[in-house]
């Protein structure tokens, strides 16, 4: 660095006051000299010159270091305050900035005062006293005290006070630092709180092993306070006995030399045996040289003893694993089995190290790994899963195996996955064997169906489903009542009885059956129960025959029958007797001639009109749509031109569709012919009348003449008849039958004031399809 020396100018013939000269020179000559001088005068100036500088250089630098001093204090991290000890009270005389930030008092708010301005009413007194005594003795001092900012906000503050003496050795001032320790004692108080309310076991050691610090769970193991082991050896403590203590004093020695060491042992606390696994873990300073050692403890005696306990489980679930006539395993996140029992090896084949060094998959056919592979997917996902497959040996042999499998987890953590395998083989056959007759089931032409212990369907074969009409989802599950009345079913629960308590193998019952479409059909129904390995009666089987046509085809073939013995019976008697009369001469032969003709024709016409009819008889021929109000107008059309004395109305819409057959038409006719047939006046009146609704089509045949007896109504409509109670014609039958046939109704009722009303209660149909259409036309 440049060196700053002192300049004296020497002027010779030149006075030193010269105005002109100071001008020029300025500062840069700190003294002149006028020549010729004396050598003593002219070193006395030299040395005086030399001193000048010195003490102004000193000076300068005192200056300096003093600035350095003001600036050091004034950006100091801590609070920094002088008091003047010399006046009254010792009052501030200087703050640093960081002492008004920690404070939030300004700098003249505080010169001139006492800094017992910052303490407050919760303030401790014993340091403030403490303060008070190293003032009074020239001390230095520390303490900690609460102190209060000037919005009243508390803060711990840490303070450190020392004496500034002069150089006769009195105390002139005090020097004060504070420093903002709030967050520093609340760290402590949550250590202390953590370290205290811990329930392991907790101290530190001095580096010859003297406890220094213990928490509240290690000395209410022993009962003891602090005060009783803090500053002892720590081996010698009542935590050890004989037995422990030398275990402990190897630890120490160890800890202290800079080694982790962790270790467990058995001791005697209360009368109560326990484990205590402790660890003594040293703390070094930047040198590496140990400074303390922490101690921690903690009772695993709990842990220990379920160890145990999971000891003697695991020993005892290996051998029921081992017993268990099913293959175990258990194997890892990455496929490698981790356990498994001894049916394991003897149903693979395989020995432990083959079991180990092969996946899961290894043991599954190739065509099926994906399938399985899916499905061992939802298990990691935390689902169980069962699944089908097979399992192949060592030798390559396929066996059928059912595979049970599901997540195995630990505290929330997946430790691997479970699974049971078991040899469905004889399942499987049965399965099979179960198939088979299930088909023959299903394909049977007869109705055949399952019952619960409820009555509900378990069981439907294809021929149920289609006589009923129902989808066979909604009948599985359903109670039997949805297609057999209630009657039926109270007659069938006292024909299992009666199975239950005999040796007949099944009881028969006809009952009504109700279609989904509404019809009702007569069904023969065979019960039988249904039996179990274990002689147990789960259900009952039912083997239907529908014999609804076979009943109405006897019921009709007996009125058929009937009707026609009478009926030739006494036009043949009619014949003979008449041809008896011509033989025997007898005086009009012509007249009973005619009768005979007349007679022959009336047969003639019985055959025509049971032909005709003869489709009615048979309901086997499927219902298609038919126009009933056109054949309605056309029936009328037909009759008025045979009958013009009849007046014959038609009272229907432009068309109304039922299902019905082509007999159809031809009932009308009958109806309408019957009406006129049976007439007593000489201009009867007939009436057709067609009206739709919103599933039925209703037709009337009204007339005005004699009614109906009741003798033929109550056949007609009871559908059959008695020995004491028949009808004596086939046409209304025939009328009967072909409404019947296509699922109609027939009612008979008096007209007012007059006459009979026929009513069919016909099923409404689409449209007529175009055949159907040909058929009315």
């Amino acid at each position: 660095e440049p060196v700053q020396l002192p300049v004296l100018l020497l002027l010779r013939g030149q006075p030193s006051n010269t105005p002109w000269l100071s001008e020029a020179l300025g500062e840069t000559v700190d003294d002149v000299v006028e020549l010729p001088t004396g050598k003593l005068e002219l070193d006395a100036r030299v040395a005086s010159l030399a001193r000048d500088r010195n003490m102004s250089l000193a000076l300068v630098d005192q200056r300096d270091r003093l600035r350095l001093f003001q600036r050091a204090i004034d950006e100091a991290s801590v609070g920094i305050s002088i008091t003047d000890n010399r006046r009254e009270d010792n009052p501030l005389v200087y703050v640093n900035e960081r002492f008004v930030e920690l404070t939030g008092y300004d700098t003249a708010d505080v010169l001139g005062r006492n800094c017992r301005f910052l303490q407050g009413p919760d303030t401790d007194p014993e340091p403030v006293a403490e303060l008070r005594r190293a003032v009074d003795a020239g001390e230095s001092t520390r303490v900690r005290l609460l102190n209060y900012r000037q919005d009243g906000t508390p803060f711990w503050n840490r303070v450190t006070v020392a004496p500034v003496r002069d150089g006769e050795g009195t105390i002139t001032h005090y020097v004060g630092f504070q420093q903002d320790v709030t967050e520093e004692l609340e760290r402590e108080r949550r250590y202390a709180a953590i370290l205290d309310n811990a329930d392991q076991l907790a101290g530190l050691l001095e580096p010859d092993g003297t406890l220094i610090e213990a928490n509240a769970a290690a000395l209410a193991t022993i009962g003891a306070d602090r005060e009783d082991v803090v500053g002892r050896p720590f081996p010698e403590i009542e935590w050890f006995d004989d037995a422990t203590r030398p275990v402990i004093e190897d630890a120490v020695e160890r800890a202290v030399d800079g080694e982790l060491v962790r270790g467990e042992f058995d001791l005697t606390l209360g009368g109560t045996d326990r484990t205590l696994a402790f660890t003594l873990n040293p703390v070094t300073d930047a040198n590496g040289a140990v400074e303390f050692v922490v101690v921690e403890g903690r009772d695993v005696t709990p842990l220990k003893r379920r160890e145990r306990e999971l000891h003697e489980e695991q020993a005892v679930m290996g051998g029921v694993l081992d017993a268990v006539p099913d293959i175990f395993y258990l194997f890892d996140e990455d496929g490698t089995y981790l356990r498994w029992n001894d049916q394991f090896n003897e149903v693979t084949g395989c020995s432990d190290e083959q079991i180990r060094e092969r996946g899961p998959f290894s043991f599954i056919p190739e065509d099926d790994r994906t399938r399985v592979a899916e499905a061992l997917s939802l298990v990691t996902e935390g689902e169980a899963m069962t699944i089908r497959t097979e399992l192949v040996t060592l030798d390559g042999e396929r066996l059928p195996y059912e595979f049970a499998n599901a997540r195995v987890q630990v505290d929330g953590e997946t430790v691997g996955y479970a699974g049971i395998g078991r040899d469905v083989s004889e399942r499987v056959a049965r399965e099979r064997e179960l198939e088979q007759f299930e088909a023959i089931i299903q394909t049977a032409s007869d109705p055949i169906y399952v019952l619960d212990r409820d009555g509900c369907f378990t069981l439907v074969n294809d021929a149920m489903v289609e006589v009923v009409g129902h989808d066979r989802s909604d009948l599985l599950g359903a109670h039997a009542s949805v297609v057999i009345p209630e009657e039926a079913i109270l007659e069938a629960e006292a024909l299992i009885e009666r199975l239950l308590t005999s040796d007949a193998s099944y009881e028969t019952l006809e009952t009504t059956v109700t279609t989904a479409e509404g019809d009702v059909r007569l069904f023969e129904v065979n019960i039988t129960l249904l039996p179990t390995a274990d002689g147990s009666v789960p259900g009952t089987v039912g083997v239907c025959r529908d014999v609804t046509e076979l009943r109405r085809s006897e019921r009709r073939l007996s009125v058929f029958d009937r009707v026609l013995r009478h009926n030739l019976r006494n036009k043949m008697n009619i014949i003979l007797a008449r041809a008896a009369h011509v033989e025997e001469g007898c005086a009009d032969p012509a007249v009973q001639a005619e009768a005979i003709r007349q007679a022959g024709e009336e047969l003639l016409a019985l055959s025509d009109r049971t032909r005709r009819f003869h489709p009615s008889i048979d309901s086997q021929d499927e219902a298609t749509p038919v126009d009933v109000a056109a054949l309605a107008r056309r029936v009328a059309t037909e009759h008025r031109e045979q009958h013009p004395a009849v007046t014959i109305t038609v009272s229907a819409p432009e068309t109304a569709p039922v299902r019905g057959h082509e007999t159809l038409e031809l009932a009308l006719a009958e109806l309408v012919q019957n009406a006129i047939t049976h007439h007593d006046r000489d201009h009867p009146t007939v009436e057709l009348r067609v009206r739709p609704d919103e599933n039925r089509v209703t037709v009337e045949v009204v007339d005005d003449g004699p009614s109906i007896s009741d003798l033929e109504r109550s056949a007609l409509e009871r559908g059959h008849e008695t020995p004491l109670d028949h009808a004596t014609g086939l046409g209304l039958w025939f009328v009967r039958w072909t409404v019947t046939n296509v699922g109609g109704e027939i009612e008979i009722e008096e007209n007012e004031p007059r006459g009979s009303v026929v009513r069919l209660s016909l099923r409404r149909a689409e449209q007529p399809t175009d055949a159907s259409a040909a058929i009315e036309n």
